[in-house]
């Protein structure tokens, strides 16, 4: 089964042959061992990316299938763009969207958000545009069973 669209499947696919150079690395503020077998991240460019950089953090998120990714929020504004997968998408203020492949989301400094995935894993590009030495902080655990 295909998860991308013809617009993300070039990053895929390179991402997919670079895979076995990648870190992969997981947020030290999460302790929940079955949310931490299903997700993780790689800093592509970045303070500690590939790519060194103090200017911005790029990297790609992965959440597995069946994965909920708890409501937190961190001081860094932060953009996503959805390479693979279909997720649901939660902002404070707002209701959970589905969004799929080629999706931009944009989170603002300190905005509580969370991710749910069903059936397909998620890939999604990051980019935080500043306060790259804080990380994100989980803010509530209520999220996943709510449809707010």
């Amino acid at each position: 089964m295909d998860l991308t669209v013809p617009a993300t499947a070039g990053a895929c696919t390179r991402l997919a042959e670079l895979q076995d150079g990648l870190c992969w690395r997981q947020n030290a503020n999460y302790t929940d061992v079955t949310f931490l077998d299903r997700y993780g991240y790689c800093e592509l460019l970045g303070p500690n990316g590939h790519w060194h950089t103090d200017a911005v953090a790029v990297g790609v998120l992965l959440l597995g299938p069946d994965t909920f990714y708890p409501e937190h929020a961190h001081p860094a504004r932060e953009h996503y763009v959805v390479l693979g997968g279909t997720a649901e998408w939660w902002q404070h203020g707002g209701g959970w969207r589905r969004l799929p492949p080629g999706s931009l989301i944009e989170h603002a400094s300190g905005q509580p958000h969370a991710m749910r995935t069903a059936r397909q894993p998620l890939l999604a590009a990051y980019l935080w545009h500043d306060h790259l030495q804080h990380g994100a902080k989980l803010t509530s655990h209520r999220r996943e069973a709510s449809d707010e």
